[in-house]
Order: structure tokens, then C-alpha cells, then sequence
């Protein structure tokens, strides 16, 4: 549960779901869907890089595994593609398509994703993740230096915060 120290609301996924519970909306989701494609990015590279001893690290493969990419997105750089993916890719449009029954994030019923507004889904999507320290951390402990800097360089290009090896 997170407080709000300019309002003194509280946000979190138990709020979120006593105001769902009473019919009442919940606080705004964050602005970008940014952390969620960087939590499944990176919740990917580290699936890889556990399930795959024989891999040998470099920037191709950790590119490639960007949500981005599974949606036939034509650019090759991964920064670009990210872009183009959250400004496609909003919170609205992802409960949208979940309601549908349809997507590119997995694990939310259409019921489920039709009884959430679009703040709360948000927040439940992110819950479901490690955070991106976690995952950056946990990187950092199993990738060369060069990548954990180049993953983290990714990151903040998206103004997103990056665990750099050494720190911890």
C-alpha cells in the first residue's frame, strides 16, 4: 500500500479493490505503461539468462526478447520499438483489449479486466512482476558489466530507473 504524501490517499491494491467493490473508481494508473514493457523485458532476459547456461551474453538477444518485437514491430532498435509500443499501448488500451479477451498481456480474464477500471488494472499488472530493481539487481549479479550498463543505458532512456552492476 503506497500513501500519497500530497493528498494523503492511499493507492494500493487492497484500496483498489474495496473501491472497486463499492462501484467507486480508483486513482489514475501511472502515466505511461513505460515499467510494465521494461518489467516483462527484463523478466525475460532473466528466464534466458537462468533457463540457458550455454548462452553467451551479448545485446542481441536481451534486444530481441523486448515485448515490442512480439507485436511486429518493424524498428530495430529496441529504444525506438519501446516507444512505439507504450504510445500504441496505454493503460486504456490494454483494459480495452483485455476485455476483449484479447492483447498483449496475458493472465487477466476478460470478466476480471471488465470489473477493474483502468488504475487499478494497472497497479494489479505491475503487482503480478518483480520490480525493475529487483530485476536489474538480479541481472546485474549474472550478466557481464558491458550489458547490466547497456540494459541500464536502455532504461534510462526511458527515464526509467536502472540498477548498474556494484550497486546493491
Amino acid at each position: 500500500m503506497i500513501v500519497d504524501d500530497t493528498s494523503g490517499e492511499v493507492v494500493g491494491r487492497l484500496s483498489d479493490y474495496c473501491h472497486r467493490v463499492l462501484g467507486m473508481p480508483t486513482p489514475p494508473p501511472p502515466a505511461s505503461t513505460d515499467e510494465l514493457w521494461a518489467a516483462l523485458w527484463l523478466e525475460r532476459v532473466m528466464r534466458r539468462v537462468t533457463g540457458d547456461p550455454g548462452w553467451a551474453p551479448g545485446w542481441t538477444v536481451p534486444a530481441d526478447l523486448h515485448p515490442a518485437f512480439d507485436l511486429g514491430d518493424s524498428a530495430r532498435d529496441v529504444e525506438v520499438a519501446a516507444r512505439q509500443l507504450t504510445s500504441e499501448w496505454t493503460w486504456a488500451a490494454l483494459r480495452r483489449a483485455a476485455v476483449g479477451g484479447d492483447g498483449p498481456v496475458q493472465g487477466v480474464g476478460s470478466a476480471t479486466a471488465e470489473w477493474f477500471d483502468t488504475g487499478s488494472l494497472a497497479r494489479y499488472l505491475l503487482s503480478t512482476l518483480p520490480t525493475i530493481d529487483e530485476l536489474t539487481c538480479d541481472l546485474a549479479l549474472l550478466l557481464p558489466a558491458p550489458l547490466v550498463d547497456r540494459i541500464a543505458g536502455t532504461l534510462e532512456s526511458w527515464s526509467l530507473p536502472a540498477h548498474r552492476e556494484g550497486e546493491r
